[in-house]
Protein backbone atom coordinates (compact mmCIF):
# COMPACT_ATOMS: atom_id res chain seq x y z
CA UNK A 1 0.00 0.00 0.00
CA UNK A 2 1.33 3.60 -0.72
CA UNK A 3 2.48 5.83 2.23
CA UNK A 4 -0.64 7.33 4.04
CA UNK A 5 -1.10 11.43 2.96
CA UNK A 6 -0.89 12.76 6.26
CA UNK A 7 -3.62 15.52 5.35
CA UNK A 8 -5.87 12.89 4.84
CA UNK A 9 -8.39 11.82 7.86
CA UNK A 10 -8.99 8.24 7.62
CA UNK A 11 -11.28 8.25 10.76
CA UNK A 12 -13.47 11.33 9.86
CA UNK A 13 -13.57 12.29 6.11
CA UNK A 14 -15.38 14.99 4.59
CA UNK A 15 -17.82 14.41 1.97
CA UNK A 16 -17.37 17.76 0.45
CA UNK A 17 -14.06 17.54 -0.23
CA UNK A 18 -12.12 16.11 -3.06
CA UNK A 19 -10.04 12.74 -2.86
CA UNK A 20 -7.53 11.44 -5.10
CA UNK A 21 -8.07 7.72 -6.52
CA UNK A 22 -5.10 7.06 -3.82
CA UNK A 23 -6.58 8.54 -1.24
CA UNK A 24 -10.07 6.86 -1.90
CA UNK A 25 -8.43 3.30 -1.85
CA UNK A 26 -6.53 3.80 0.99
CA UNK A 27 -9.87 4.71 2.58
CA UNK A 28 -11.79 1.46 1.91
CA UNK A 29 -8.06 -0.28 2.72
CA UNK A 30 -8.32 1.51 6.23
CA UNK A 31 -12.41 0.44 6.07
CA UNK A 32 -11.63 -3.16 5.96
CA UNK A 33 -9.30 -3.57 9.11
CA UNK A 34 -11.78 -1.04 11.62
CA UNK A 35 -15.22 -0.76 12.19
CA UNK A 36 -17.54 0.84 10.42
CA UNK A 37 -17.56 5.01 10.30
CA UNK A 38 -21.30 6.06 10.82
CA UNK A 39 -22.81 8.81 8.68
CA UNK A 40 -26.17 9.87 9.52
CA UNK A 41 -26.40 7.10 11.85
CA UNK A 42 -25.99 4.53 9.24
CA UNK A 43 -22.97 2.33 9.47
CA UNK A 44 -20.23 2.41 6.34
CA UNK A 45 -18.41 0.03 5.39
CA UNK A 46 -16.93 1.18 1.97
CA UNK A 47 -16.64 4.11 0.26
CA UNK A 48 -17.27 5.03 -3.79
CA UNK A 49 -15.84 8.02 -6.05
CA UNK A 50 -17.76 9.71 -8.64
CA UNK A 51 -16.27 11.56 -11.68
CA UNK A 52 -15.55 14.75 -9.73
CA UNK A 53 -13.50 13.14 -6.74
CA UNK A 54 -16.07 13.53 -3.69
CA UNK A 55 -16.85 10.18 -1.45
CA UNK A 56 -19.95 8.18 -1.96
CA UNK A 57 -20.91 6.36 1.08
CA UNK A 58 -22.15 3.00 1.26
CA UNK A 59 -24.29 1.61 4.17
CA UNK A 60 -23.89 -1.99 5.22
CA UNK A 61 -26.78 -3.83 3.36
CA UNK A 62 -29.50 -5.92 4.86
CA UNK A 63 -29.24 -9.43 4.66
CA UNK A 64 -31.88 -9.61 1.98
CA UNK A 65 -30.04 -6.89 -0.46
CA UNK A 66 -26.85 -9.59 0.49
CA UNK A 67 -29.47 -12.48 -1.01
CA UNK A 68 -30.34 -10.73 -3.59
CA UNK A 69 -26.67 -10.10 -5.13
CA UNK A 70 -25.60 -13.63 -4.07
CA UNK A 71 -28.44 -14.53 -6.08
CA UNK A 72 -27.80 -12.48 -9.16
CA UNK A 73 -24.34 -12.87 -9.04
CA UNK A 74 -24.47 -17.07 -9.05
CA UNK A 75 -27.18 -16.47 -12.36
CA UNK A 76 -24.67 -14.83 -13.96
CA UNK A 77 -21.95 -16.74 -13.21
CA UNK A 78 -23.83 -19.79 -14.50
CA UNK A 79 -24.88 -18.04 -17.54
CA UNK A 80 -21.01 -17.17 -17.97
CA UNK A 81 -19.75 -20.80 -17.90
CA UNK A 82 -22.48 -22.35 -19.94
CA UNK A 83 -22.22 -19.30 -22.20
CA UNK A 84 -19.02 -19.79 -22.38
CA UNK A 85 -18.31 -15.50 -22.88
CA UNK A 86 -15.33 -15.86 -20.69
CA UNK A 87 -17.19 -12.54 -19.20
CA UNK A 88 -15.40 -10.90 -15.82
CA UNK A 89 -17.72 -10.24 -12.95
CA UNK A 90 -17.39 -8.40 -9.65
CA UNK A 91 -19.33 -6.90 -6.90
CA UNK A 92 -16.58 -3.99 -6.33
CA UNK A 93 -15.71 -0.86 -8.29
CA UNK A 94 -12.79 -0.17 -6.56
CA UNK A 95 -10.32 -0.27 -9.29
CA UNK A 96 -11.01 1.24 -13.28
CA UNK A 97 -13.15 -0.96 -14.46
CA UNK A 98 -15.48 -1.00 -18.45
CA UNK A 99 -18.69 -3.15 -17.95
CA UNK A 100 -20.98 -3.14 -20.50
CA UNK A 101 -24.04 -3.90 -17.68
CA UNK A 102 -24.36 -2.80 -14.23
CA UNK A 103 -26.79 -3.76 -11.27
CA UNK A 104 -27.85 -1.91 -8.33
CA UNK A 105 -29.44 -3.68 -5.48
CA UNK A 106 -30.87 -1.49 -2.80
CA UNK A 107 -34.34 -0.73 -0.55
CA UNK A 108 -35.89 2.35 -2.14
CA UNK A 109 -38.34 3.90 0.57
CA UNK A 110 -38.45 7.44 -0.76
CA UNK A 111 -38.38 9.42 -3.77
CA UNK A 112 -35.02 11.15 -2.94
CA UNK A 113 -33.51 7.70 -3.05
CA UNK A 114 -34.69 7.23 -6.47
CA UNK A 115 -33.26 10.63 -7.87
CA UNK A 116 -29.69 9.57 -6.29
CA UNK A 117 -29.76 6.30 -8.11
CA UNK A 118 -31.33 7.81 -11.06
CA UNK A 119 -28.43 10.39 -11.54
CA UNK A 120 -26.17 7.85 -10.62
CA UNK A 121 -27.04 5.64 -13.50
CA UNK A 122 -27.47 8.52 -15.89
CA UNK A 123 -24.93 10.45 -15.09
CA UNK A 124 -21.96 8.07 -13.98
CA UNK A 125 -22.82 3.92 -15.46
CA UNK A 126 -24.11 6.07 -18.64
CA UNK A 127 -21.52 9.24 -18.77
CA UNK A 128 -20.17 10.09 -21.78
CA UNK A 129 -17.33 7.74 -23.11
CA UNK A 130 -18.19 4.40 -20.52
CA UNK A 131 -19.06 0.97 -22.07
CA UNK A 132 -21.90 0.49 -20.15
CA UNK A 133 -25.11 -0.48 -22.63
CA UNK A 134 -27.82 -2.13 -19.74
CA UNK A 135 -28.52 -1.22 -16.30
CA UNK A 136 -30.91 -2.26 -13.95
CA UNK A 137 -31.98 -1.06 -10.74
CA UNK A 138 -33.34 -3.86 -8.02
CA UNK A 139 -35.96 -3.23 -5.26
CA UNK A 140 -36.57 -6.92 -4.00
CA UNK A 141 -38.85 -5.08 -0.84
CA UNK A 142 -40.93 -3.15 -3.03
CA UNK A 143 -40.61 -5.50 -5.86
CA UNK A 144 -39.88 -3.60 -8.56
CA UNK A 145 -36.99 -3.28 -11.44
CA UNK A 146 -36.11 -0.42 -13.53
CA UNK A 147 -33.84 -0.82 -16.62
CA UNK A 148 -31.86 1.74 -17.93
CA UNK A 149 -31.11 1.72 -21.49
CA UNK A 150 -28.92 3.99 -24.63
CA UNK A 151 -31.20 4.73 -27.42
CA UNK A 152 -29.78 4.61 -30.80
CA UNK A 153 -29.76 8.35 -30.30
CA UNK A 154 -27.71 8.17 -27.17
CA UNK A 155 -30.29 9.26 -25.11
CA UNK A 156 -30.23 7.01 -21.88
CA UNK A 157 -34.26 6.04 -20.78
CA UNK A 158 -35.64 4.58 -17.63
CA UNK A 159 -38.35 1.82 -17.71
CA UNK A 160 -40.20 0.39 -14.61
CA UNK A 161 -41.12 -3.16 -15.22
CA UNK A 162 -42.46 -4.14 -12.04
CA UNK A 163 -41.89 -7.45 -10.65
CA UNK A 164 -41.31 -9.68 -13.05
CA UNK A 165 -38.92 -11.80 -15.04
CA UNK A 166 -36.86 -9.46 -17.07
CA UNK A 167 -33.91 -10.42 -20.62
CA UNK A 168 -30.95 -7.97 -21.77
CA UNK A 169 -32.40 -6.80 -24.83
CA UNK A 170 -31.06 -3.52 -25.86
CA UNK A 171 -32.11 -1.96 -29.42
CA UNK A 172 -33.42 -5.91 -30.63
CA UNK A 173 -30.04 -6.63 -29.61
CA UNK A 174 -29.46 -9.23 -26.61
CA UNK A 175 -26.41 -7.63 -24.59
CA UNK A 176 -26.49 -11.08 -22.00
CA UNK A 177 -27.20 -13.52 -24.81
CA UNK A 178 -29.93 -15.93 -23.47
CA UNK A 179 -29.63 -14.58 -19.83
CA UNK A 180 -33.19 -13.91 -18.23
CA UNK A 181 -33.20 -12.43 -14.98
CA UNK A 182 -35.47 -15.10 -12.86
CA UNK A 183 -37.88 -13.11 -9.67
CA UNK A 184 -38.89 -16.25 -8.64
CA UNK A 185 -35.10 -17.46 -7.90
CA UNK A 186 -34.97 -13.99 -5.84
CA UNK A 187 -37.92 -14.27 -4.14
CA UNK A 188 -36.97 -18.21 -3.01
CA UNK A 189 -33.49 -16.83 -1.95
CA UNK A 190 -34.79 -14.00 0.44
CA UNK A 191 -37.57 -16.11 1.75
CA UNK A 192 -35.06 -18.57 2.80
CA UNK A 193 -34.02 -17.79 7.21
CA UNK A 194 -30.22 -17.10 6.91
CA UNK A 195 -28.70 -19.42 9.98
CA UNK A 196 -25.08 -19.63 8.91
CA UNK A 197 -23.03 -15.98 8.62
CA UNK A 198 -20.52 -18.12 6.47
CA UNK A 199 -23.56 -18.30 4.00
CA UNK A 200 -23.38 -14.50 3.70
CA UNK A 201 -22.03 -12.76 0.91
CA UNK A 202 -20.25 -9.46 1.29
CA UNK A 203 -21.08 -6.75 -1.11
CA UNK A 204 -21.55 -3.76 -1.62
CA UNK A 205 -25.41 -2.56 -1.59
CA UNK A 206 -27.19 0.95 -3.33
CA UNK A 207 -25.88 4.18 -2.08
CA UNK A 208 -28.63 6.37 -0.43
CA UNK A 209 -26.36 9.06 0.77
CA UNK A 210 -24.66 10.78 -1.45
Amino acid sequence: MSEVNQKLDLKHPNLDNYYTLQDFELLNEHLKTCSPLEIDEQPIDLFELDKAGKLLPMPQATINVEAVVATIVALLDLWNEQTGQNGILTTSQGDPFTPIFVVEVGVITKNSDFDKLDSKFKDIYFAEGTSVKLGWLIDPKHKNIWSYKKTKTNIVRCYNHGWKDLDTTVNDIEILPKFVLNVKKIEKKISQKITNALNVIKIFPANMNS
